[in-house]
This record gives structure tokens, C-alpha cells and sequence, in this order.
């Protein structure tokens, strides 16, 4: 008798380990396939763009972006960009959404502290809310659009001399090319009378 209560209680004591275990193998896959949105700036060729992403395995749904300062669109004549200023119903797994904000410069001169301060709001497809915030610094983006940007007039100068050497090349060999030509020509001609 006892030793069937010992092993009742250690067949008690393992279903509740694998219930336990399967609990958690089913909140790490969970985890694991649920939508993952992502808000960044980034430049792209000396253009500032707001990027709303999914790297999630499962789409989102209502997705609210709420950041500080708000984000102006410079297509939309200043007014708040289209990411904020509106709920995204649906948002695919591995999907961007972008909105151009600004030339680089004037996203620089309009933000002259590039700090951002936001929130991600959205739900997955089985119900669960997701709460997220984010912080984003591009104060180093400053310099590295002052390197980006060259000069146009000393660009054009550039050009105007290289077009000015290759024209004076160009001469050169074009007044070789004449004389001699000419003298063999004239050593061709003499050869046919001769014959």
C-alpha cells in the first residue's frame, strides 16, 4: 500500500512537471510567432523617412505610432506625417511602411535636437496588446549628411576643367592625326601616277 502511494505521488508530481513545461513551450512559441513592429528614421540618399516595419511572424493589427516631437511631412505641407496621424489597420509580417519627411538638411534645420521619444501600440491576430516604447538619437546623422552633401560648385568646377583638358586632348590629336595623313596621302597619290 505504501509503495503504491509513493509511486501515485510521483506520477502526480511528474504530469504537473509536464504540464508546467508544456505551459511553457506553448508561451515561448507565442512569443515567438507574434508580430514584431519596428519604428525607425532613417536617411536615404540625403532623404529623412519615418519606417514602420514588422519583423514579426504574424501580422499586426491597429497599429498607433505616437511620438515626441511629432514628425511633420514635408509632402503633406507640414503637416503631421501619415504614420502618426492615423491608426494602421493591418501590417504583414516582414512588411515596411515609409513616409518621406524631409530633405536632410531641412529635417536638420526643423529638428536641431534629433531626439525622438514614441510609443508602438498594436495587437496581434489572437487578441494579445502590445506596448512598446522606443527612443531614437540622430544627432550623429548630422555629420555624416555634412559628408554626404558635396559641394555643387566646386563639382561643376571640377567638370569644367576635365571637360576643358579632354578638349585640348582632343585637339592634339586631331592636328597629329592631320599631318600625318597628309603626307601619306600624298606618297599614295604620287605611287598611283607612277604606275
Amino acid at each position: 500500500v505504501v509503495a503504491t502511494l509513493v509511486m501515485a505521488a510521483l506520477m502526480l508530481r511528474s504530469n504537473s512537471l509536464g504540464r508546467q513545461q508544456l505551459s511553457q513551450t506553448l508561451r515561448f512559441e507565442k512569443d515567438r510567432a507574434r508580430p514584431y513592429i519596428v519604428f525607425d528614421l532613417q536617411l536615404r540618399k540625403q532623404c529623412m523617412y519615418a519606417v514602420l516595419r514588422n519583423d514579426g511572424l504574424t501580422s499586426a493589427k491597429n497599429v498607433k505610432l505616437t511620438i515626441d516631437p511629432q514628425l511633420t511631412s514635408q509632402n503633406r505641407q507640414n503637416k503631421p506625417s501619415a504614420l502618426t496621424s492615423h491608426v494602421i489597420s493591418l501590417i504583414t509580417p516582414k512588411r515596411e511602411i515609409s513616409d518621406f519627411i524631409a530633405v536632410g538638411h531641412v529635417f536638420y534645420n526643423e529638428y536641431s535636437q534629433p531626439e525622438f521619444k514614441g510609443q508602438l501600440r498594436y495587437e496581434a491576430v489572437d487578441g494579445s496588446l502590445y506596448n512598446e516604447e522606443f527612443y531614437i538619437d540622430l544627432d550623429y546623422g548630422k555629420e555624416l549628411l555634412a559628408i554626404q552633401e558635396p559641394d555643387v560648385a566646386k563639382e561643376l568646377e571640377r567638370l569644367r576643367k576635365e571637360i576643358e583638358k579632354m578638349r585640348r586632348s582632343l585637339e592634339r590629336v586631331a592636328k597629329i592625326s592631320k599631318q600625318s595623313i597628309k603626307p601619306n596621302i600624298e606618297a599614295s597619290s604620287s605611287a598611283m601616277l607612277d604606275i
